[in-house]
């Protein structure tokens, strides 16, 4: 019986349901190569348009009024469906999927420079042409420095308090969104949805959704889960965030964690950011550990 990562959207008897048996061991190809890819270490894949333009719906090109997003069906080599929603990222100018990702690359350890290669099954049926084959190609691994953290490219801190960890969300305030942030401003009312992406000192990625919550803050939603359940994070770990040196785009930056356990607080009343809002930009010379556990 195959697994899923989400519900079906509909129920199917057996009889009902394309079963797909991609033999990934064999020489002959499970289906049509569409394209390949290296995997960079990221919490939501980005899919250069340029490989997939072919292939994906064409969502680069829809008007504001029509579907932004399209979930595409993925069979893996165990014959488990993954459905993955991606629309189109401008900033990168790719299709980027939104949820899924994190738990394939669990599911299959990915590290960097690992290959996926996506197929067209055989024989293609009409009715589903949002359905892929996906292989795993794992690769010899080569050690990357991490990134430069420079005291000059330090922005802000936030320092995390429990309902930050329990709540999957984190404030920031809004002063210090304008000063480091400022291509994700909103209007206080919108219901708009921007994206960040952090790098990690492990060269991970971390794609994360920010809105507007009122006057004083701004939150962190989607994507910030994930990151505090890989990285192990706890109340009163501090988050420092750092311009990047060699930025994507504008709202690309560095991440960097320090653990409560491996520091000493010379101030360990001193409000550091999380759900209070309330946040510092000075420096924090304690002992810290680039990316956490």
């Amino acid at each position: 019986m195959k697994q899923s990562n989400v519900p079906h959207e509909k129920s199917h008897s057996a009889s009902d349901e394309p079963h797909y048996d991609p033999d990934f061991e064999s020489d002959e190809p499970p289906g049509d190569l569409l394209f390949e890819m290296e995997t960079p270490s990221t919490n939501r894949l980005v899919i250069p348009f340029e490989l997939a333009e072919a292939h994906f719906p064409p969502l680069a090109t829809r008007k504001q009024n029509e579907k932004q997003v399209e979930t595409l069906q993925f069979t893996d080599s165990q014959n488990r469906e993954w459905y993955m929603p991606i629309q189109y990222y401008d900033a990168e100018r790719g299709f980027m999927i939104l949820t899924g990702w994190q738990k394939f690359s669990t599911q299959y350890d990915l590290k960097p420079m690992d290959l996926i290669r996506i197929y067209e099954p055989r024989p293609f049926r009409p009715e589903t042409p949002h359905h892929f084959l996906i292989q795993v190609v794992k690769q010899e691994q080569e050690t990357e420095p991490p990134p430069e953290f420079k005291d000059e490219n330090f922005l802000f801190r936030i320092k995390l308090d429990k309902s930050d960890i329990d709540f999957n969300r984190v404030f920031l305030a809004r002063d210090d969104v304008m000063r480091n942030f400022p291509e994700v401003e909103m209007q206080r009312n919108s219901k708009e949805k921007k994206i960040i992406r952090f790098t990690d000192a492990k060269w991970k990625d971390w794609y994360m959704d920010i809105m507007r919550y009122n006057e004083k803050k701004y939150m962190v939603i989607d994507g910030w889960d994930e990151f505090v359940k890989e990285r192990g994070l706890q109340a009163e770990d501090l988050i420092r965030f750092y311009k990047h040196v060699y930025p994507c785009h504008s709202n690309h930056f560095l991440i960097r964690i320090a653990k409560k356990r491996d520091r000493g607080d010379p101030r360990p009343g001193h409000p550091g950011g999380g759900s209070g809002a309330g946040s510092s930009s000075q420096s924090y010379k304690g002992k810290e550990i680039a990316g956490g556990d």
